[in-house]
């Protein structure tokens, strides 16, 4: 089975980190081997013809207990670095939208252009996936940047990735998450950056903006409203907006009647990232939606 090559600055540390545990390991495993066959040869019944003293030796004890500590503690901190390099949102070129089902990825681009089973992304830019299951949980794997994260209903989990090299790789789910769970693949495509604008110039999906006057959001969330708060610059998580989209009755904002309704059942997952992310980027309420 050949080993899949390495296609990012993560992808890269974490074969070298593999490498050096693997190494460190291997070494200790070859010692402790080596020491019991010595001692089984040097201290056999048939060698020993007087009694063995039992030696102490407190500070040579204390050295390796501290050594040995402090040896696996380096191994378990850069595991912790590289897990949230992995995981943490950092500062990206572009946010990628993932939701899956039963069975099949769907990738929203930031303009709301779409793609199924089948991701183009930017070389030598930095990508953040958020991403959400809408059934059971589904694992997102792709083996040649040394990334996986689980999707799973009603959370937001996160993944970043930054290509370094032009191609196509497999994805895969690494969940078992029904009959076609081995089916449940895909392929990620690195292109180049400019590809990439002319890919998705022309969106397929719903804008932030259209969502929002389409639900009537402006009716109760406008500036001096008694109804509802303003979202102009509001400070609250991706999470939270979700909850209180779908679970408004969850969500009560202190002075203000519960009178929103639910949009579960109207709004799918992408369309409430899509809102959201309109939400969080509205720094004046546009006057032509009045």
């Amino acid at each position: 089975m050949k080993w899949p090559s390495d296609v990012s600055a993560f992808s890269t540390s974490l074969d070298q980190y593999m490498l050096f545990i693997t190494v460190v390991c291997g070494g200790v495993t070859v010692i402790i081997l080596f020491i019991i066959a010595l001692f089984c040869f040097k201290y056999h019944a048939s060698k020993v013809t007087n009694e063995v003293k039992a030696l102490t030796n407190r500070t040579l004890e204390t050295v390796l207990i501290l050594f040995t500590l402090g040896f696996f503690m380096y191994f378990f901190y850069r595991a912790t670095d590289l897990y949230q390099e992995k995981v943490k949102p950092q500062k990206a070129d572009y946010e990628i939208f993932v939701y899956a089902k039963q069975w099949m990825w769907k990738f929203h681009h930031p303009n709301g252009f779409t793609e199924v089973n089948n991701l183009h992304l930017p070389k030598d830019k930095k990508i953040n996936f958020v991403m959400i299951s809408e059934d059971v949980i589904h694992s997102l794997f792709l083996p040649n940047f040394r990334v996986k994260q689980d999707l799973v209903p009603e959370v937001y989990t996160t993944m970043f990735i930054h290509p370094l090299k032009l191609g196509t790789y497999p994805l895969f789910c690494t969940e078992y998450c029904g009959t076609d769970h081995a089916l449940m693949k895909g392929s990620i495509n690195i292109i180049e950056h400019e590809d990439y604008e002319r890919l998705i110039h022309n969106p397929t999906g719903s804008s932030g903006r259209d969502l929002f006057v389409k639900n009537n959001c402006l009716t109760c969330h406008h500036d001096g409203s008694t109804l509802a708060p303003s979202l102009v610059n509001l400070q609250r998580t991706d999470e939270e907006l979700r909850r209180s989209i779908l679970y408004p009755q969850t969500e009560k904002v202190k002075g203000y009647e519960a009178v929103m309704p639910s949009y579960k059942e109207t709004l799918s997952e992408s369309d409430v990232h899509t809102l959201i992310q309109y939400i969080k980027s509205m720094r004046k309420i546009d006057e032509k939606l009045l």
